[in-house]
């Protein structure tokens, strides 16, 4: 399991923030999903927002980084040798990357023609803690976050060669992603 912030990084600085099992925390699936998580949403916008008398600090983009990181945990493949958990936070995007390969075609994934867990347990495990509603509809949930910021599309990329699977959520204008092709 690996978590880099690499928003600054130079010849000299290969990251500016990592958590990986050095001894100092215990090394299990849902440490690293509590210390890594709040990592990744800590510096996501935060409009002022009262739902009755209570403010509330979560946002769509806070749920579908979440909902990322929930979907890293509970579609990876433990038994095979491809690699670790691996989330990467850049300045305007994440990544995560998580090994097995993708146990529905990608197309489907994208429809949300249905879901399929890898590991039911440890979604289920997530579930009863209050992280995912096992409603098999988290990815299109991210999908539409990001279409609602207006961000380009979310890409979920699947490397037979690797046997591993990325997510990437970049926070890049559509419009930009245009001017950049041009």
């Amino acid at each position: 399991m690996d978590y880099r912030y690499e928003s600054e990084i130079t010849m000299d600085i290969r990251w500016n923030d990592r958590i990986t099992y050095d001894g100092t925390w215990e090394n299990n699936l849902f440490n690293f999903f509590t210390k890594v998580t709040p990592k990744l949403t800590e510096d996501l916008k935060k409009p002022f927002k009262l739902e009755g008398i209570q403010r509330i600090d979560e946002t769509p983009v806070h749920k579908a980084v979440r909902e990322a990181s929930v979907n890293l945990i509970i579609h990876a493949d433990y038994l095979t040798d491809a690699g670790v958990l691996k989330v990467i936070k850049k300045s305007n995007s994440f990544e995560f990357t998580n090994p097995g390969i993708l146990k529905l075609p990608l197309k489907d994934i994208y429809r949300g023609v249905n879901s399929k867990s890898r590991n039911p347990h440890m979604q289920t495990m997530l579930r009863m803690v209050g992280f995912g509603d096992n409603a098999g509809s988290g990815f299109l949930s991210i999908l539409a976050t990001w279409e609602d910021e207006g961000w380009v599309q979310p890409e979920l990329i699947e490397d037979t060669a690797l046997n591993q699977v990325t997510l990437y959520l970049k926070m890049i204008p559509k419009h930009g992603q245009q001017l950049a092709k041009k």
